[in-house]
């Protein structure tokens, strides 16, 4: 998809001469690096959030509910300068599935933008899935958030094993 995405904007650019950088978050190895990426969270425990973004799915954060179904959590991944993500690929642990998962971005931290909802897998899709954005155009934000509204099964806890966002420079 990424491939196909980059020869569309190529194609639109000036006289077809568009300079387009693929771009894929990095593997995080803590909370701050590599920098200048940050991962900070609302609700989660026992497992470092950074988990989520370090691109090995045997490993997860893990969220705290307190009641079934709290939406009162996310998790948030700052890249530093504003990105241009063209899709997202955001993978569950199976009992510990999230419901209603949404993404919204800010260049700011202030002013925030939906972007996608759903984009969690529901069972009958496996762990994982692939939310395009904007049907390919992407959108561009520094801050990328991702809320939970629901849980399955009203656990009362809720794993996500990773999430990775791809786009343009």
């Amino acid at each position: 998809m990424l491939a196909a995405t980059s020869l569309r904007l190529a194609a639109a650019g000036q006289g077809g001469h568009a300079f387009v950088i693929p771009w894929e978050n990095p593997a995080m190895t803590n909370w701050t690096a590599p920098a200048p990426y940050r991962v900070s969270l609302k609700n989660w425990v026992d497992y470092p959030g950074w988990k989520a973004f370090d691109k090995n799915t045997s490993t997860y954060v893990l969220s705290r509910q307190g009641v079934p179904g709290n939406p009162n959590w996310w998790i948030q991944l700052d890249c530093g300068a504003p990105k241009r993500v063209t899709e997202i690929t955001f993978t569950v642990i199976p009992d510990y599935r999230p419901r209603g998962v949404y993404l919204s971005t800010s260049v700011d931290d202030v002013t925030w933008t939906h972007v996608a909802g759903g984009v969690e897998p529901e069972p009958a899709e496996g762990l994982s899935k692939t939310t395009v954005i904007a049907d390919g155009a992407g959108m561009i934000g520094r801050y990328w958030k991702f809320h939970c509204q629901k849980t399955y099964a009203n656990h009362r806890f809720t794993a996500i094993a990773e999430i990775v966002l791809r786009g343009f420079e």
